[in-house]
């Protein structure tokens, strides 16, 4: 949260968390969560909690392939639109799509240094077990 909001978060992000942190039941029963997957298939477990330039940005918590643990990611949550070259607000939005990637990458290398599975150390852990089975 310090990362993505350095001058304090957000209304709705203080309020997603305080509901994550008054909530009593199973911490993934928490209706704060968009959840995705199957009762068969791994649940990933998603909030919104943007950061001081855009309100889209997520937290994620996933799981792999096989679904045997789980690692956190920060989207940035802005892959999905796309503006053309010519359309007159396509430098700004390129500037905040590298603003919210920076701040993702800034926020994974945190967590990484701090020992919290990320994407990139499950991958890193993926590839090594590749590499020894082979």
């Amino acid at each position: 949260m310090g990362i993505a909001y350095p001058q304090g978060p957000s209304t709705a992000a203080k309020a997603i968390v305080q509901k994550l942190d008054e909530w009593t039941g199973d911490f993934y029963a928490n209706p704060v969560f968009i959840r995705s997957g199957t009762a068969d298939c791994a649940q990933s477990y998603t909030l919104r909690l943007g950061n001081s330039n855009y309100p889209n940005m997520k937290f994620l918590i996933e799981a792999p392939p096989g679904g045997s643990h789980y690692f956190f990611r920060a989207d940035a949550h802005d892959r999905h639109i796309t503006l053309s070259h010519d359309h007159p607000e396509y430098g700004a939005w390129r500037q905040l799509c590298k603003k919210n990637h920076e701040l993702a990458a800034q926020i994974e290398t945190q967590w990484r240094s701090a020992d919290v599975p990320t994407f990139a150390s499950y991958l890193n852990l993926d590839l090594a077990q590749r590499e020894h089975a082979a």
